[in-house]
Parts: C-alpha cells; structure tokens; sequence
C-alpha cells in the first residue's frame, strides 16, 4: 500500500487486491492481485510476502524487529496472507501496509 500526498489518511493498494481486517486490528488478511509481478515477470504469491516479512525479521534493521517483535505473517492461500498483530492497533497495521 502506499499514501497520497493530497489524501491523508488514504492507502492505496501497490500488490494488493483487498484486505479485510479484525474489527480491533488485531489481524488483517490480504488478497494479492493475481496480476502483481516481479521485475522479472513471476507473479507475486503469498509465499514471497511470508518469506519476506521473516527476511526482515531475521536479517534486516534491528528496529523492524523491535516495532514487528510477535506479529506473524503466514500464506494462507497461494495469494492470501493473514497477518496477526502482536500489539493490534490500526497504527501498526498500516505501517505493515507500507512496506
């Protein structure tokens, strides 16, 4: 998802087809758009944002760590992925979003 200058508080979908969310955000599960490819042309599934989320667990900045410590992300469907908030909260569920 990314921000519109001229829209605050509007996200706009960049892989994402749809997302449906826990009335208390503590969960959220998005739909990719069976369209959404990488550079090289391979579709984009669950997997890769699963196996991304737990690459920037793992090995990116210590503070992606510290602010995601908990939460989960898990492919449920080859292009659903259900992410479950360790603190919910809509502030941390769009952050998740723009990335």
């Amino acid at each position: 998802f990314t921000t519109s200058d001229d829209e605050p508080g509007s996200y706009y979908p960049l892989i994402a087809e749809s997302a449906r969310y826990a009335d208390d955000y503590s969960w959220v599960e998005v739909a990719i758009n069976p369209l959404a490819r990488f550079h090289d042309g391979s579709p984009i599934t669950a997997r890769d944002v699963e196996f991304t989320f737990q690459k920037f667990m793992t090995e990116g900045v210590p503070q992606f760590r510290l602010v995601y410590k908990g939460t989960t992300v898990k492919a449920i469907a080859p292009l659903t992925v259900r992410i479950e908030l360790a603190k919910p909260g809509k502030e941390d569920m769009l952050s998740l979003f723009s990335l």
